[in-house]
This record gives C-alpha cells, sequence and structure tokens, in this order.
C-alpha cells in the first residue's frame, strides 16, 4: 500500500540579485563651434523614468540632463542645456520579481561635430528581488525529520511623491545658474501600521554666475530635510523594513532685488520614495525521511532564503588631499570646488566588519591672473570600515558640505561630509525534499539486538540507521544522552533482513 504524502507550494525569497549595465547617452547643442574658444566643464545628471519586470528582463527607462560650460570667443562665460532619453533590459528576472533600478553618469564630455555634441557614460543599476516556487515536502505517514526554518516574507509599498519647497535670499546678485543638482539619502526608515516613514534630506548645490563685471562661479549649499510616509498596506510596527529616495523633478527661481542687489532663490522638487517591509514565517520543512515498510528515493531542492538585515545609514567626516595631473598656474585663485560623484571600487568583510573602498570625482574652478576660468578635474580615494558581517546589496554614498583649499601648484585639499545608506543580508541554504518515489518491500524478520553507535551520532541517525522509529527507541533506551560518545550498548527490537 502506497504511503501518503504532503506537498505544500513555500514561496522563496532568495535575496537580492545586483546586475550592473553601462549605456551611452547623447544629445546635440544649439551651439556652433565657431563660436566656441574652449569647453570649461561638463555635467550630467540622470534619472529613471520608468522600470518594470517583463519577459524574464527589468526593463527600464530614463534621461539625462547635461549641462555644457564654455567660452565663447569673446572670451565670456556661457552654458547650454540639452536632454536625451534612453531605454534598454537589463539582468534576468523569474516571474513574480520584484526590481528597484538607479542611474549613475559615470562620465560626461563635448566631442565637436558642427556644433556641440554632449555625451555620457551611464551606469545603469539593477536590484532585482527574486522569489522562486518550490514544492516542498511537509510530512506524511512516513518518519520525518522536520526542520524549523525562518521564511522571509518581503512585501513592497506603492511609490509615493511628495513636493519639497526651500526659499532664501543670498546676499549678492545671481547672473546666471549654471548648474544645480540635488541629491536625496534616506536617514532612517520605520514601519507603522499600513505605511512606512521615511525621513531622509536633501542636498542641493548650486553653481552661480555673480552679477558683477569679471564675475566669480560661486557655490551654495543647503541641506532640505523631508518625511513621507508611504503607503504600505501590509507594514505593521516593528517589522524589517527598507526604502529608497529619488528626486524625479526638480526646479530653480531666482529673482534679483535691483535695490539691494540681493537674490531671492526659490527651489522646488518632488521627492518620490518607496520600500518594502519584511515578515518573518515559520515553516517546517521535511529534510529527510524514511518508511519502516519500503524504501524510498528522494530528491532534493536547495532553498535559499534571504533574510534583509535592515537599512542603516551613517555619517563621516572627511579630509584628504589629491595632487593634480600638471601645475596650476600661479597667482590662480580658487573660486569654489565641487564633488562630482563617488564611486565604490570594493566592498569586502574583514575582521567581522565591512569595509567600503570608494573614489571621490571632483572638480574645482579656477580664476587666472588673464580673468579666464580654469577647471581641473581629480580624484581621492576614501575607505569607511561599517557594522556589517555581510557584503552590503545596496550601497548609496552621497557628499555634502564639499570644499577645497588650494595647497600648493600641485596639490588641494577637499572635504565635506559622506552619508553611507546600506543593506545586508543573511542567506540561510536548507536542503528540502521535493520529490519522494517508492521502492521495494523491505523484507525482514524481527529481532531483538544490541546495537554499538559512532561517536557523534544524534537519535534521528541511529533510528534510520536500525530502521526503527525515534519514538520507539527513546523508549527502549531512556537513558540515552544525544549526541553518543560511541560507547553506548543500545537495545533494540529491530527489522532483521532475510532473503527469501
Amino acid at each position: 500500500m502506497a504511503f501518503k504524502t504532503q506537498f505544500v507550494p513555500i514561496s522563496c525569497d532568495g535575496g537580492t540579485e545586483v546586475v550592473k549595465d553601462v549605456v551611452k547617452a547623447e544629445a546635440r547643442t544649439t551651439v556652433n563651434i565657431e563660436n566656441v574658444d574652449k569647453v570649461i566643464d561638463v555635467k550630467a545628471r540622470t534619472v529613471i523614468t520608468g522600470s518594470e519586470v517583463s519577459t524574464g528582463q527589468v526593463r527600464y527607462s530614463g534621461r539625462t540632463i547635461f549641462c555644457v560650460l564654455y567660452e565663447d570667443t569673446e572670451g565670456q562665460l556661457k552654458k547650454t542645456e540639452c536632454g536625451a532619453e534612453f531605454s534598454g533590459s537589463i539582468g534576468k528576472a523569474e516571474e513574480g520579481s520584484c526590481c528597484y533600478v538607479t542611474a549613475d553618469c559615470l562620465k560626461a564630455y563635448v566631442e565637436r561635430a558642427g556644433v556641440l555634441i554632449a555625451r555620457a557614460d551611464v551606469q545603469i543599476t539593477a536590484y532585482i528581488y527574486g522569489k522562486k516556487q518550490f514544492n516542498v515536502l511537509m510530512g506524511g505517514d512516513i518518519i520525518t525529520k522536520n526542520q524549523d526554518v525562518a521564511q522571509p516574507v518581503r512585501k513592497f509599498s506603492k511609490k509615493t511623491t511628495v513636493n519639497i519647497d526651500e526659499e532664501f535670499e543670498l546676499n549678492y546678485g545671481v547672473k546666471e545658474v549654471l548648474y544645480s543638482r540635488c541629491d536625496v539619502a534616506v536617514i532612517s526608515v520605520s514601519s507603522g501600521n499600513g505605511t512606512l516613514i521615511v525621513d531622509g534630506e536633501a542636498y542641493l548645490s548650486l553653481l552661480l554666475l555673480q552679477k558683477i563685471e569679471n564675475s566669480d562661479i560661486l557655490k551654495e549649499r543647503r541641506i532640505i530635510p523631508f518625511r513621507i510616509e508611504v503607503d504600505s498596506v501590509d507594514a505593521m510596527p516593528s517589522e524589517i523594513c527598507a526604502a529608497n529616495a529619488v528626486v524625479k523633478n526638480s526646479k530653480i527661481d531666482i529673482v534679483v532685488d535691483e535695490e539691494t542687489g540681493k537674490s531671492n532663490v526659490t527651489f522646488r522638487a518632488d521627492v518620490e520614495a518607496e520600500g518594502y517591509v519584511t515578515e518573518i514565517k515559520s515553516i517546517s520543512p521535511v529534510v529527510d525521511c524514511y518508511s519502516l515498510e519500503k524504501e524510498v528515493n528522494l530528491e532534493f531542492s536547495e532553498m535559499t532564503f534571504a533574510c534583509p538585515c535592515g537599512q542603516k545609514t551613517v555619517e563621516e567626516r572627511f579630509n584628504e588631499r589629491a595632487v593634480f595631473d600638471t601645475p596650476i598656474e600661479a597667482g590662480a585663485r580658487l573660486m569654489t570646488a565641487d564633488c562630482d560623484s563617488v564611486e565604490v571600487v570594493k566592498q569586502q568583510v574583514l575582521n567581522g566588519k565591512l569595509v567600503i573602498d570608494a573614489v571621490v570625482n571632483a572638480v574645482c574652478y579656477l580664476k587666472n591672473l588673464d580673468g579666464r576660468t580654469e577647471v581641473r578635474k581629480y580624484a581621492f580615494p576614501l575607505s569607511f570600515t561599517l557594522d556589517g558581517e555581510e557584503i552590503a546589496v545596496y550601497l548609496l554614498v552621497t557628499v555634502s558640505d564639499f570644499y577645497g583649499k588650494i595647497v600648493s601648484l600641485n596639490e588641494i585639499e577637499s572635504g565635506g561630509t559622506v552619508k553611507i545608506t546600506y543593506r545586508t543580508e543573511k542567506i540561510n541554504i536548507i536542503k528540502c525534499i521535493c520529490g519522494i518515489e517508492e521502492g521495494e518491500d523491505k523484507k525482514s524478520g524481527y529481532a531483538l539486538s544490541v546495537y554499538i553507535p559512532e561517536r557523534g551520532e544524534d537519535l534521528w541517525s541511529v533510528s534510520k540507521r536500525l530502521n526503527s522509529s525515534p519514538e520507539k527507541l527513546s523508549r527502549l533506551n531512556p537513558d540515552l544522552e544525544f549526541p553518543l560518545c560511541g560507547e553506548e550498548r543500545i537495545v533494540v527490537f529491530r527489522q532483521k533482513r532475510r532473503d527469501f
């Protein structure tokens, strides 16, 4: 007679897969190269406008906005802006998977072909939250060994957008906004009843041309706190949670008071947030089994459970020096310096700590003795040691309060504040039974015997070896203590194989 088994479908959160790719973005300006003496700087900012899992891949779309600073043939500093859309697909994603996609500009440059053409290398990063379905043995009328397993269930929220506004006054007149940039960082996230509460900061950085003769380039910075309550129907207090935030649109308006010479600045931005909560359930799949009457053939599968460890944000100050490729002009004056990007080049776990190695890519704007503007690019390494025993599956480094100071004709000192937001996951791999076939009947008689175990054997291994149930073995040998030392004598009323 066939034995009965109980198989149950189990959804398995296999963790976060991070996939990266580099795509090209290109946009033509309206500036004729005959009117350009030299290009001062090229900046690009990117934003993802849409992403989804479709036909086994992550599909995305986005846009890149270029800002090109140049001097015309009369030595006047000018700017032009242009934009380009991009789209593509990346990675492989199982049905039911979710994704989050970011875009970062690695390099922006200009080519001349009748007009100035702005180009950028854009790094696309897809965070794929995969799910797999397994049909797992949970019980039956056979003898089973079950293992308690924590099953994380990640539940994603809807996207929520809020508007942030900031007004402030500058004590000088602004001729033109050369470039504006706004980065955001999630400082903390907590789970409430049906809501994710996301607290963050927006870091506004403005490069401004002063409204005076022989204008200087000045930088203004503001830190703007925000809170977003993200709808998440399944969210409950004390659950593990995480959230992302990104600036989708921003606008700067500046009005100069001609009487006072001061400028009134209005900044508006749409910040979008989304996230997830993780509920930890308990399941007890069968990890081994046998039958007293029949031989069994087992088919195993490995289930990978990734338990998120939550989201952390830490803040650190830094102060470093960098060497220019070539000396700057004697008498050149530093107008301002800015951080273009932070590139994470390596992460590793050392002595129970997560060590992050990164490179800061920066730029400084100089005014030479002849009144012309010169731009110098430079870079320097940074290293951070964080709490964590696993490699981060999500890592965002944001810089604020960046400054520069010329030390010599060859060297510049830079400093600021970094906010590092990161997430780690603990991986648990369980070998479970996904298939079972009956074999031949076990043909045997019965006998009372004594078994001498091996050192380290437990109740399950001895019971299975002797083809006895653990309950019967414990009843016949109440004084046994597991694991065994190998010197015990086990009495068992067991099956004795015979050939017929």
